[in-house]
Formats: C-alpha cells, sequence, structure tokens
C-alpha cells in the first residue's frame, strides 16, 4: 500500500511542478503588463492567476495530507516490526 501512496505523492509532486511554471509566467506576464499599463490584460491576468490558485491550493493541500499518511503508514509498520521482534 505504500508503493501506491508514493507513486500517487510523486505525480502530485510532477502537477504542483507544472502548476509552479505556470503560475510563474502568469505572475512575469502580469508584470510586464502593468509597466505598459495595459490594465486589460493585467486583469485577464489577475484572473488566470486566480482560476490557476484553486487546483494549486488543491495539489498543495494533497501533498501535505499524502507526506503525513506516509509518515503514519511507516511509522506503524516500524513499530509492528520492532515490537515483533522484541516480543519474539
Amino acid at each position: 500500500p505504500e508503493f501506491l501512496y508514493v507513486a500517487i505523492l510523486s505525480g502530485f509532486l510532477v502537477v504542483r511542478t507544472y502548476l509552479s511554471l505556470i503560475i510563474a509566467n502568469i505572475v512575469g506576464n502580469n508584470a510586464q503588463n502593468l509597466v505598459a499599463k495595459d490594465w486589460n490584460a493585467v486583469f485577464r491576468g489577475s484572473f488566470a492567476f486566480f482560476l490557476t490558485t484553486i487546483p494549486a491550493s488543491f495539489v498543495n493541500s494533497a501533498l501535505k495530507w499524502l507526506t503525513e499518511k506516509l509518515s503514519s503508514m511507516f511509522r506503524r509498520r516500524l513499530s509492528e516490526r520492532v515490537h515483533a521482534q522484541y516480543i519474539r
């Protein structure tokens, strides 16, 4: 079961990297449009930023949950192994 969680966690890390690149691109374009005083492009960029941060926040929350779940699973398995060896 831990392997499945590690695979899912790896997938979410790839998605977060992709979303981070998109957000960096949007922020860079917004800064460029702000300097150029292209207010319509700034508004569109801000809206795109808003729409991109919604899935990004979900991915970050999922990463945190998966990390804590994996940590708990590994601790439980390690504790059971140590207890089994100690009892033996």
